[in-house]
């Protein structure tokens, strides 16, 4: 999924040309508005933790690119190119 702040930022297809340059190939992919509810729903997991609320109001405040993805080995390989979803994580091993 490419979040509105990459819509909204024109990075889509920047986005897009790395990932079929990882050896993903874009089966499907629909823009769309998520509402708080189907927002709630996808990021359920978190529902507990005090970003949740916030994380909501982010993600429901534009559009978002929904993409199906195929590739061999897909849930590793998609882990490995988009790294840590930790924050502090993610600045360590990117610095």
């Amino acid at each position: 999924m490419i979040k509105p702040d990459g819509l909204l930022g024109n990075y889509t297809e920047r986005i897009k040309d790395v990932i079929v340059d990882y050896g993903f190939s874009i089966l499907r992919e629909i823009t769309t508005q998520l509402d708080q509810d189907s927002a709630s729903r996808f990021y359920a997991e978190h529902s507990s933790k005090r970003f949740f609320p916030s994380l909501i109001k982010y993600m429901t405040s534009g559009p978002v690119l929904v993409m199906v993805l195929e590739k061999e080995n897909a849930i590793a390989d998609w882990r490995t190119l988009i790294g840590p979803t930790d924050a502090y994580k993610a600045k360590i091993t990117r610095s």
